[in-house]
């Protein structure tokens, strides 16, 4: 039975990742997986389960792959330029993809849900009329989200099925659909969206020209923040309708959303008899003064919050003894790696010392760090917190890292300094995400997937965040999202 662990990546320098190379594999169990990087070169394989596999860089190509009957269900992957890769009757349902741009490519047979974002599917291996033709065949993408998304080169969309509803359209003959919502441009009575839909028509033309001949359109082609007034527009002039009163839908609705401080908090968890051995090594933890000793008192509770053995009253007391004898503003060593906390934790005035690190931290309720300071940087690779995640007025000297996080929650960062470089690649928010005077010191990137609200307000970007702050966030390349400010010697939004 083959073991993925005969595919990890170190000799490499990706100790984080793993490497398939010539392999023709079947059946292999990859689901679960977290890891950075995912290299598959020149090799088959045939009924792997891939189901929520979290993949930050994914290089699936370079000499010929084949997937065929695998399954990707619930995976996060975000993919780097690759080539020949073939797809053969593979599921992909519920899935968040991103920068899914392969040249020489095949997809036959497969099924998508879920989001695409920044995905381009092409006809041809090139722009060029004569380049090779890919082979994009009967695949069904009809509950499938396009984001920033698109067909181009020829692709034959009467071969696919594709989602419908008032978030697209779909044109037969999209150079002569395209061509006369240009002659009626002049019916839209406001002259900023029609400056704008010209630009995107512009476009549209453009793939025309290209070899794309049916043209699917999507609410979000260009962004997040053009699908409630831009879109209806559009839409309406592409179908011949109205431009000036466009069939618009019924605005969602969503619940209130409360700050996390707001929320009601849950019935105290049901602890049980206290163990006297945690409560000691709280007590040693509060009046510790020598700091090695300080160190090694919070390892003891951290390694029982490790201990997947651990009970759930054990859990929560522990967490408890370690939260609220922690000493404030004196350096302390936390190593939470793999940890499962108790319920609704809290942090406030902690300096995490360097070394301290939260990778693959599971909080089954909410995480709050309210003005604490990591002086090492901040590890929360694969952090999944089910409840709201509250990073307020804290301070990270260092690298801070929530690539792959899984936050069920609102994420809270308000008032937070950055200090260093910043990452939350393959993060997924489901969630709104608060940035309020946050201040990103260094290179920034947020290519994450964000299924609810950014919220950009006095937001402060220092170093190069261009691209790592994705289109659907409405920047289209020209300039921060509204809300945000460069720092004081920040670079200039440079075309």
């Amino acid at each position: 039975m083959t073991s993925i662990e005969e595919f990890r990546a170190d000799r490499i320098g990706q100790p984080d990742g793993l490497m398939i190379l010539d392999r023709v594999l079947e059946g292999v169990d990859f689901s679960g997986l977290r890891i950075d990087y995912f290299s598959i070169n020149g090799s088959t394989l045939r009924g792997c389960d891939f189901r929520k596999i979290k993949v930050q860089r994914a290089s699936w190509g370079g000499n010929p792959v084949l997937f065929e009957d695998c399954v990707f269900d619930g995976a996060r992957i975000r993919f780097i330029p690759a080539a020949d890769t073939e797809f053969r009757h593979c599921s992909f349902r519920n899935v968040i993809l991103s920068h899914w741009q392969p040249s020489r490519f095949a997809l036959v047979g497969c099924t998508f849900t879920g989001r695409l974002r920044d995905c381009i599917f092409n006809g041809r291996s090139s722009y060029e009329p004569d380049a090779p033709a890919n082979t994009i065949l009967d695949n069904d993408f009809s509950g499938a989200e396009f984001i920033t998304s698109e067909f181009r080169w020829g692709v034959d969309l009467t071969r696919q099925r594709l989602p419908e509803g008032p978030d697209t359209f779909y044109a037969p003959d999209a150079a002569t659909t395209i061509t006369a919502a240009q002659n009626r441009l002049d019916q839209i009575t406001d002259t900023t969206i029609r400056k704008t839909i010209k630009r995107w028509l512009g476009i549209y033309a453009d793939a025309t020209r290209k070899g794309q001949v049916q043209g699917f359109f999507a609410a979000k082609d260009f962004g997040v923040k053009y699908a409630e007034k831009e879109w209806p527009v559009l839409r309406a002039l592409l179908a011949g309708d109205d431009p000036n009163n466009p069939p618009r839908p019924a605005p969602a609705t969503r619940p209130a959303k409360k700050k996390p401080a707001a929320r009601k908090k849950k019935p105290a968890a049901r602890t049980g008899p206290a163990d006297p051995d945690i409560t000691a090594l709280g007590d040693r933890l509060r009046t510790a003064t020598d700091p090695a000793q300080r160190d090694e008192t919070a390892r003891a509770l951290t390694d029982i919050l490790k201990n997947p053995a651990t009970s759930a009253a054990r859990t929560h007391q522990a967490t408890r003894a370690l939260t609220n004898n922690l000493p404030a503003d004196t350096p302390v060593t936390l190593d939470l790696t793999g940890a499962r906390l108790g319920p609704d934790t809290a942090f406030t005035g902690t300096r995490f010392a360097p070394g301290s690190t939260f990778t693959r931290l599971t909080a089954p309720g909410d995480l709050t760090f309210t003005g604490c300071t990591f002086d090492g940087g901040a590890a929360f690779t694969d952090l999944t917190v089910t409840g709201a995640l509250t990073l307020t007025d804290c301070t990270i000297n260092g690298p801070a890292d929530f690539a792959r996080a899984e936050l069920t929650g609102p994420a809270d960062l308000t008032g937070t300094s950055f200090e260093g470089p910043a990452v939350f690649d393959a993060a997924a928010f489901t969630s709104t995400l608060d940035l309020t005077r946050t201040k990103f010191w260094a290179d920034t990137s947020l290519e994450a997937d964000f299924a609810d609200d950014v919220i950009f307000n006095q937001t402060m970007f220092e170093g190069n965040a261009k691209r790592g702050i994705p289109p659907e966030l409405g920047h289209e390349n020209q300039g921060l999202p509204a809300g945000t400010i460069w720092g004081p010697t920040g670079p200039a939004w440079e075309e």
